[in-house]
């Protein structure tokens, strides 16, 4: 696996997993999209012409999606969430509608760019607001959410920080709160947006790690990133969207130059070293010398991606 397990994190604080491996079964799929468009105000964002989309994300998967700004990965994300403004078709997690109640099976970690940071919260009062919408209609929190929140904090190496304000943490924690938050009510599915945007190398990996840990364990993992080359070395598959799944699959089947090309509008070169994947801005193509070999550059860089 391009990821290592360091420890299962699911058992020890009792999230209810789902068995497999991303395998096709006869159950419905975790995620499915059936012929759908969406965007805002009436301007359609993914599913446009005559075709919506239709994609799906087998159970136990670990999948990133990827594409360029603008591609809809936002507006896909707002789908599973309820958010978006559907005007075809119909969005499933678990066989379960997103728009009658289908989003309760969801854990979401937003782009942390998008959080108010200054908001009077702790630690541990964000990751219990996660789970209000399965909780009792009551202004306190019971003390069985209070230990359940601690022993996600707990294996995810930030309990001592569970008093601090939101604010104090660093990049890495602040990512390891909100994936607790995720957690907190057991759910079926990952969401991920962005989780690799505004975080270093040792981060990056450190959330590869824990997100690997639980898929290992049968949790459906789903991110979108415009990080390619992340995807391409660390991710055991990857959807290229542009306003529609452009194409899907193993990091080595389909990161290729002529699907980059679909996806991105733009020509690059793929680069092959060891079993890593690395993509440029293809060589030569501002001079038009685009056939020219490989630099040793490139290779270098291959041969040095983090595996």
């Amino acid at each position: 696996m391009p990821y290592a397990s360091r420890k299962s994190l699911a058992g020890e604080v009792g999230l209810q997993l789902v068995p497999g491996n991303g395998a096709a079964t006869s159950e419905p799929p975790a995620v499915a999209f059936r012929d759908v468009a969406a965007g805002y105000g009436g301007r359609t964002v993914i599913g446009q012409g005559d075709g919506g989309i239709d994609w799906r994300v087998e159970r136990g998967a670990f999948v990133g999606v990827a594409g360029p700004s603008g591609a809809g990965k936002t507006t896909l994300v707002r789908l599973l969430t309820g958010q978006a403004e559907r005007h075809r078709g119909r969005v499933e997690v678990h066989g379960h509608d997103v728009a009658r109640g289908g989003t309760r099976r969801i854990g979401y970690v937003p782009q942390l760019g998008t959080i108010d940071w200054d908001f009077p919260l702790t630690v541990e009062q964000t990751v219990l607001l996660g789970g209000t919408a399965d909780s009792r209609p009551t202004p306190w929190f019971s003390r069985r959410e209070r230990r359940h929140a601690r022993a996600l904090l707990d294996r995810l190496g930030i309990g001592d920080l569970a008093r601090r304000h939101i604010r104090e943490l660093s990049g890495g924690q602040q990512q390891r709160m909100f994936l607790a938050r995720a957690m907190v009510r057991d759910s079926d599915v990952l969401l991920l947006d962005e989780p690799t945007s505004g975080v270093d190398l040792r981060t990056r990996l450190d959330i590869l790690e824990l997100l690997g840990d639980l898929n290992a364990e049968g949790l459906t993992v789903v991110l979108t990133t415009h990080d390619l080359n992340w995807v391409a070395a660390h991710l055991p598959r990857v959807a290229f969207l542009n306003g529609r799944i452009v194409a899907e699959g193993a990091p080595a089947d389909v990161v290729t130059p002529g699907i980059l090309e679909e996806a991105y509008g733009s020509r690059m070169r793929v680069v092959h070293a060891d079993g890593r994947v690395v993509v440029t801005d293809e060589y030569g193509a501002l001079d038009g010398t685009s056939e020219a070999p490989h630099p040793p550059a490139l290779r270098d860089a291959a041969a040095s991606v983090t595996p």
